[in-house]
């Protein structure tokens, strides 16, 4: 939810440079998680073996062939989702229908004070 809010809110959009970037730090995230997982014998992340329960798992190869399956499933669903980001940054480079995204919200305190000034003069003793 946080990355529909900052698209449609903040108007922030992905990029592919961004989209390549997630991939590589999810791979050092994978990696290291593995490590942990043989150190401590889980399987955070199902990446050194598959669940012992049933699973769509099931329908990929075994180990490790698998995990590139996954990466595949990954990349595949971020371009779909980027997809409509990209068309529309196609279709207004060529002077298209601009769509105008609203700019960022003032910051608002997360208090609901009053805010006092300073008393003038000399300070109470």
């Amino acid at each position: 939810t946080s990355a529909i809010y900052m698209t449609v809110v903040e108007g922030f959009r992905p990029t592919w440079k961004s989209m390549i970037r997630v991939a590589v730090w999810m791979n050092l995230y994978a990696l290291i998680v593995y490590f942990i997982n043989d150190a401590i014998g889980s399987n955070y992340l199902m990446i050194n073996h598959k669940p012992p329960t049933a699973s769509l798992l099931d329908l990929l190869p075994d180990w490790p062939l698998y995990i590139l399956y996954m990466e595949l499933i990954g990349v595949v669903t971020m371009i779909l989702l980027y997809l409509p980001i990209a068309f529309t940054n196609w279709r207004n480079s060529f002077g298209g229908n601009t769509v105008r995204v609203r700019p960022p919200l003032a910051p608002q305190h997360s208090c609901h004070c009053e805010r006092r000034e300073a008393p003038r003069g000399n300070p109470p003793q």
